[in-house]
């Protein structure tokens, strides 16, 4: 994925048929991975960070779907 960003359905689509990383697996100190809620893109961050985890990646922040879809999960009956 280079050049022009990609949009939505492309990232989705390509994060789609991609191996996810088992987190308990890896050696002390390696990288821990984290997954976009919307599009599934793969963010990482050390093992000893201390800030949470983003919820969503970059793309779908700038995008704006990552609002629509808190602000939609909000409204839904029994969301958090």
């Amino acid at each position: 994925m280079t050049g022009k960003r990609p949009g939505f359905r492309q990232r989705k689509a390509y994060w789609a048929g991609r191996n996810r990383v088992d987190n308990s697996k890896p050696h002390p100190g390696s990288q821990v991975f984290y997954y976009c809620k919307l599009c599934g893109a793969e963010t990482t961050m050390p093992e000893c960070h201390i800030a949470p985890p983003p919820l969503f990646c970059d793309d779908c922040v700038t995008d704006g779907r990552a609002r629509t879809h808190y602000q939609l999960a909000k409204r839904r009956p029994g969301a958090r």
